[in-house]
């Protein structure tokens, strides 16, 4: 019984992993779309957060 929960959870925080990237990549489109320059610095921060 410990192994579908460990598998849910697992699942979940892959889920909230992929969640955070989808964010990043759409905060970093925005962020081209306003710039049209994209400086390392906002490229890491963007990846970061």
């Amino acid at each position: 019984m410990w192994k579908p929960a460990y598998l849910k959870m697992d699942y979940s925080s892959l889920t909230e992993f992929g969640i955070i990237m989808l964010g990043a990549l759409i905060n970093y489109t925005f962020d081209f779309l306003n710039n049209e320059t994209i400086s390392p610095k906002a490229m890491i921060t963007s990846m970061i957060f």
